[in-house]
């Protein structure tokens, strides 16, 4: 179980890592996908003993506009339900690593100490079919406060050797309605170089 679990864990890293983008889909509906580049960057660290990816986006018109910075740990699955896991973690000081997916020197000086772990923004992950799925479960609510702001996110992405199908989507709290992300369903962005040579495994 353990080997199978260490295979999965790096199997789905070298999926993750890369720079993504999903021209064709925002060419053929405009009115409801942006076209955006994807960046899953390795961090030149481990993160409690494990690969992690820094993660962000920016609209293709507007690529200085770099947002939604964030860490994802991979881990090891905690029961026979899940192959794997992810665990987010926001940055402290995003804009101090603005850019870093695109540029991955500007990463060389990101700690542990500059990561704050969100609670409840943990994924179970399965694999069938050449697919990684990730997925909340059931029941749970990744939310957390930025600048005083109550802030929730459904969160999960499937994963191929080649596309990446991003299932982010910004909740309002109170409402529960989305206010963000992919109303028509998931961002599916088409692989344009992979960052798998750069992880620790």
């Amino acid at each position: 179980m353990q080997e199978a679990s260490t295979t999965n864990l790096a199997m789905l890293a070298s999926w993750l890592a890369g720079e993504f983008e999903n021209q064709v889909q925002a060419r053929e509906q405009p009115a409801w996908f942006v076209h955006l580049r994807w960046w899953n960057r390795p961090l030149p660290i481990a993160i409690d003993g494990y690969v992690a990816l820094f993660a962000e986006q920016s609209p293709v018109a507007n690529p200085e506009r770099v947002y939604r910075q964030r860490v994802l740990v991979l881990q090891p699955g905690a029961s026979k339900r899940e192959d794997c896991a992810v665990q987010y973690y926001a940055c402290k000081q995003p804009d101090r690593w603005r850019g870093g997916g695109r540029e991955r020197a500007l990463l060389a000086a990101l700690s542990p100490d500059d990561l704050e772990f969100l609670p409840g923004c943990r994924l179970a992950v399965t694999y069938s079919a050449g697919t990684f799925q990730a997925r909340l479960p059931e029941g749970t609510r990744c939310q957390f406060y930025v600048g005083g702001t109550l802030c929730e996110i459904a969160l999960g992405f499937d994963v191929t050797a080649s596309e990446y199908r991003s299932r982010d989507k910004g909740i309002d709290p109170e409402t529960g309605k989305t206010i963000w992300g992919g109303l028509m369903g998931p961002y599916l962005l088409i692989r344009q170089q992979s960052f798998a040579n750069e992880l620790l495994l």
